[in-house]
């Protein structure tokens, strides 16, 4: 996967709706750009503590869900997003299993394909 920065991922997702951009104020291009990345950081970090992940302090742009049935990691790539259900959580998977989503799906389609498990 390709190193994943704030404004990378901006690029694709901001108008995607998959992660609301808030904020954005200034005078200059840079500082805009630059208000408008930590605006949309912040943003994406609240929806995906809201549906219950946690974020890997080795890379940022990893984030890990521990449910019932399975656990997940999802990471934040340039054109997508990807999740990988662990064959080391509950459940009978054989093996570690992805699935990649487009930052075009709605953040309702992401969310209900994701949560609803491998």
């Amino acid at each position: 996967m390709a190193e994943v920065t704030a404004r990378s991922v901006s690029e694709k997702a901001r108008d995607s709706g998959v992660f609301e951009v808030v904020g954005g104020a200034g005078g200059r291009v840079a500082e805009e750009a630059t208000g408008q990345e930590e605006a949309f950081v912040l943003s994406q970090s609240s929806w995906l503590r809201s549906l219950g992940f946690f974020q890997s302090r080795e890379d940022r742009a990893v984030w890990l869900i521990e449910k019932p049935e399975w656990h997940a990691q999802l990471s934040l790539d340039v054109t997508d997003l990807y999740v990988r259900y662990l064959k080391t959580g509950p459940g009978n998977l054989e093996k570690d299993m992805e699935r990649r989503f487009s930052y075009a799906l709605s953040r309702e389609d992401i969310e209900n394909a994701v949560l609803g498990g491998p």
